[in-house]
């Protein structure tokens, strides 16, 4: 009896054990996959590409966002840049 427990505990150990590499592999498989992918496949677009002016923020949006930002923070806070976000 005791050796068959014995048995039992030692296969269980092996098979979680094993169990554990497999999915450290695939784990690790897929990181590479994916590094891979953005590296290779889906290169960044040229950054130094900015011939295009940006568009002017008019001056009522100006003013509302400075009003804005003062009664949020209370007279602390301070507009350094206004910058349109790109649409993706």
């Amino acid at each position: 009896m005791p050796q068959e427990i014995y048995t039992a505990i030692e296969l269980s150990a092996i098979g979680i054990v094993t169990v554990f590499i497999i999915l450290y592999l695939i784990t690790l498989s897929g990181k590479l996959l994916i590094s891979f992918a953005n590296r290779f496949l889906y290169p960044l677009p040229d950054e130094t590409k900015t011939d295009i002016a940006p568009p002017a923020i008019s001056s009522t949006t100006v003013a509302a966002i400075t009003a804005s930002v003062e009664v949020i923070t209370q007279g602390k806070g301070r507009i350094v840049s206004i910058e349109k976000l790109k649409e993706s």
